[in-house]
């Protein structure tokens, strides 16, 4: 994934949180139900969710409870974040709340509720509690660094997302949340929300770039480059480059990337070495070492003049040669690294070899400099 695309994104986007109640990498909320009245030390069996979903994902982590007792008892290097999801009754109340630090009991287990409950007002979190088995409803725990069990809290947390998506999607139209639309994009593309989730990434990033967020149209740009949850569109991504930055006063990465697609020619756009170097010098002084490069390598291309850009050197071209790399190629990171290795600019140093392939490279996504052949040529 491009810098540019997972950068932070802060304006705006504590509010959508806010108003989405996004809870990302949290447990699932604590499931209840109201139970028949007994007596509260009584034991009692959980009644099955009204969930299908959840209701099979309970009969089977409860058919292989032994598998998750025999892990406890071997405590096996490696072997750790032993938790149960336990029904647990108060009164009238039932509540599904998960418990850590486990030990097990003749019966059962004892451990401490790491659930916020939600229902039962006895209860707090961090307050140790023993259940019998019959109470057990999942269990998870880590085995050298896998996730075993635990089925029931990802489908509680994939059915919040849903929810949760599907009551923010309308937000994105508003100017006021496109931004933050973009961000969850980014969430879901790096699958810090709990999956990774590309297409709809996507979406949210062409909701927030249709509702003004120049972070939404650069981002949806680089996934129609790529081809990451979309069809790869080269001129659909030239066509986001162009919404993403106008003045060259929207998001600095969205203004790098329209400067450099404006200079280089990428995905099919028209080049245009008055309105490029203007947008790079932009988001050069917003901070942004690839548009100072870009600025410097002009000049060495003596395709513009200007005065040095000090920034232009802090680039780190091992890093772009890596970016370079792989399937998922940064087409800017390719330019950068073979054009400096072409022109000797920031003390790279020169390899006519090196830099054809990298040059070669760019060039598959159309990024190539004016007078270059097809096959990554340097040319003017």
């Amino acid at each position: 994934m491009r810098a540019r695309a997972t950068e932070p994104l802060v304006a705006r986007v504590g509010l959508l949180v806010a108003l989405w109640g996004i809870g990302c990498g949290k447990p699932a909320p604590a499931r209840r139900e109201a139970v028949p009245e007994q007596s509260s030390h009584v034991a009692q069996s959980p009644p099955p969710p009204s969930d299908p979903e959840l209701a099979a994902a309970e009969r089977a982590a409860i058919a292989t409870l032994g598998e998750f007792r025999a892990a406890l008892a071997r405590s096996e290097p490696g072997t750790q974040n032993f938790e149960l999801e336990a029904f647990v009754k108060e009164g009238a109340l039932g509540e599904r709340l998960w418990l850590s630090d486990v030990r097990p009991t003749a019966d059962g287990f004892q451990a401490s509720v790491s659930s916020l409950p939600a229902a039962l007002t006895s209860i707090r979190r961090g307050q140790a509690l023993s259940v019998t088995a019959s109470q057990v409803v999942d269990w998870a725990y880590e085995e050298r660094g896998k996730a075993r069990g635990g089925e029931t809290r990802r489908i509680a947390s994939r059915h919040k997302r849903e929810a949760e998506l599907s009551a923010a999607l309308p937000q994105c139209a508003d100017k006021r949340f496109a931004d933050g639309c973009a961000a969850l994009g980014e969430s879901y593309a790096s699958g810090s929300v709990g999956e990774v989730r590309q297409d709809v990434a996507y979406l949210l990033y062409t909701k927030g770039c249709d509702g003004g967020s120049a972070y939404g149209c650069n981002a949806a740009g680089w996934a129609s480059l790529h081809g990451r949850g979309t069809a790869k569109d080269l001129p659909a991504a030239a066509a986001f480059f162009a919404r993403a930055c106008v003045t060259g006063d929207e998001h600095p990465f969205a203004c790098d990337s329209r400067g450099f697609a404006l200079v280089s020619g990428l995905a099919g756009t028209i080049r245009d070495l008055a309105l490029g170097p203007r947008l790079l010098k932009k988001a050069c002084a917003r901070g942004l070492p690839q548009s100072c490069l870009l600025l410097e390598l002009l000049k060495a291309k003596r395709l513009s003049v200007g005065p040095k850009y000090a920034l232009a050197c802090e680039i780190n071209f091992a890093e772009q040669v890596s970016r370079c790399a792989g399937d998922d190629k940064d087409p800017e990171a390719c330019f950068l690294a073979g054009s400096a290795f072409e022109t000797g600019v920031c003390g790279a140093r020169r390899s006519k070899a090196r830099s054809a392939e990298l040059l070669e490279k760019a060039a598959e996504f159309g990024a190539r400099w004016p007078g270059a052949s097809d096959h990554g040529g340097a040319g003017l």
